[in-house]
């Protein structure tokens, strides 16, 4: 192999796993914040509108932190499945 082509397999395996990074991160992060905001707004004996506003609050997190992540990213590098 020439050195080009091990150069570019290794930026290649890092870049998948900087998205798989990300993606946990941005996962993460989105999660514990719609946790937080469903126990702030949410009583506890309401189970179910609490488990409705985490569900909702981490998934228009994680697409807002998803945005912002990626912003600027060629489109082989936001859609790398993690």
């Amino acid at each position: 192999m020439t050195d080009g082509t091990e150069i570019k397999k290794r930026i290649d395996w890092l870049e998948r796993k900087m998205v798989q990074v990300l993606w946990g991160m941005v996962s993460l992060v989105s999660a514990g914040v719609g946790v937080a905001i469903s126990v702030i707004t949410v009583d506890a004996e309401h189970v179910l509108l609490r488990i409705a506003v985490w569900l909702v609050s981490w998934l228009l997190i994680g697409w807002f932190l998803q945005r912002n992540v990626f912003k600027g990213a060629p489109a082989h590098i936001r859609f790398i499945d993690p």
